[in-house]
């Protein structure tokens, strides 16, 4: 038996088994195997399986997906399918930059990077200035870029990666209640706007939930496209009034 130096010999159910350095026996659906170090046991739709450490489990309309590094999910055709990045377009390098202080809510931006452009270290800057709301009870606070394709309530990879924040930072202010509101602009059915808006909205809180936010913190809402913010006139004002918002509740 070929094995790597510093690997271990141990039996499992009569039989050896060559242990990995770093690597340990743990027990996955009832029975005992060996991972590497750098896989974990995850609960995929109900069954435990390894994975990498390095993956990430998304939850799509109660659906569990694993997402390997490189990849992404993206929204085809009203599907959220795993995609390699370069085969999804989405080949950049994405950091999310977060803000957020004392008395302070929480706003982000998302950076892309070309990693064929970066030789050795790279300052990483915002394009636009971040803009901090203040903490307040009733205040909506845009979630930047938490974006979606047209008639979906998809969330993307992106989205996903900046509701992650969002995530840290309410598992920092344990005691704060939110409700999640969705928008539309005005074009198409008003009736079929406020559904849209409506499961955006609970896409979103489900994600918390699924990432360990009680559910007793959240709930949501939509408005369709009740609640303009700028004209319905023009396309950056369209783009502007869809978008997705929490409000504190209590804080």
């Amino acid at each position: 038996i070929k094995a790597d130096y510093g690997s271990e010999v141990k039996t499992i159910g009569g039989k050896e088994v060559i242990i990995p350095p770093g690597g340990k026996i743990v027990i996955v659906n009832k029975e005992e195997t060996v991972i590497a170090k750098d896989e974990r046991v995850a609960e995929i739709n109900g069954k435990e399986k390894i994975i990498k450490k390095s993956d990430k489990v998304r939850n799509i309309d109660g659906v569990d997906m694993v997402v390997p590094v490189g990849h992404e999910i993206i929204d085809l055709g009203g599907e959220a399918v795993v995609m390699k990045k370069d085969e999804a377009k989405e080949a950049k390098q994405r950091f999310v930059i977060n803000a957020t202080g004392d008395g302070k809510a929480f706003s982000t931006k998302v950076v892309e990077v070309n990693p064929d452009s970066v030789d050795g270290a790279k300052k990483i800057y915002a394009k636009d200035g971040i803009t901090i709301e203040t903490l307040a009870k009733d205040k909506p606070i845009r979630l930047n870029e938490v974006n979606f394709s047209t008639s979906s309530n998809i969330l993307n990879g992106k989205s996903m990666d900046i509701l992650d924040e969002l995530v840290t930072f309410l598992k920092l202010k344990p005691s704060m209640i939110i409700e999640i509101h969705g928008h539309t602009d005005n074009r198409g059915d008003d009736l079929k706007n406020l559904d849209l808006s409506k499961r955006r909205a609970k896409s979103v809180m489900d994600f918390l939930v699924y990432n360990g936010i009680d559910s007793k913190r959240l709930s949501s809402k939509g408005f369709g496209p009740n609640k303009p913010k700028a004209s319905n006139k023009t396309e950056k004002g369209r783009a502007f009034n869809r978008r997705v918002e929490f409000v504190i509740k209590t804080y």
